[in-house]
């Protein structure tokens, strides 16, 4: 009996260890854009806050969000990622037009950006948040002008 009693009182001390709360940081995903142009076109630079490796996709739509004009990808390098350049054939754009940034799903993500934003995205505080094959990812559209 006091074989069983001491097994009892190691297996509560190892269970209040592995309850311990540990505070996870909520994130609101931030994103700034800088447009540069150049002889091959518009570059778009675009500053967050997201962890570095997060894949991020960009979309170019005209004004009216129907046609898709250009599409790029770059993983966050020191909060930074870099799409383009956008030309139309032989000549700038100019006008109106949707600029759409994506972070697609949890689950095409890496472990480490899993980690920071949770494996379902659970540390994504963001009303631009969706779900898609039982996973979040991140879509925002901004309106801008070349």
């Amino acid at each position: 009996m006091k074989i069983i009693f001491s097994i009892c009182l190691v297996f509560v001390f190892f269970s209040c260890k592995k309850t311990e709360h540990i505070e996870v940081k909520k994130i609101t995903p931030e994103f700034s854009i800088t447009i540069n142009e150049n002889d091959d076109g518009h570059l778009f630079i675009v500053q967050t806050n997201l962890p570095d490796t997060t894949e991020l996709l960009v979309t170019l739509y005209d004004e009216d969000g129907i046609d898709w004009l250009g599409q790029d990808k770059d993983d966050v390098k020191n909060g930074v990622s870099i799409f383009g350049p956008f030309r139309n054939k032989n000549e700038k754009y100019s006008g109106k037009f949707i600029f759409e940034i994506t972070m697609p799903v949890m689950f095409v993500q890496n472990e480490k950006v899993r980690k920071i934003l949770g494996e379902n995205g659970e540390n994504i505080e963001s009303p631009f948040v969706f779900e898609e094959f039982d996973s979040v990812g991140l879509e925002q559209k901004f309106n801008i002008e070349l």
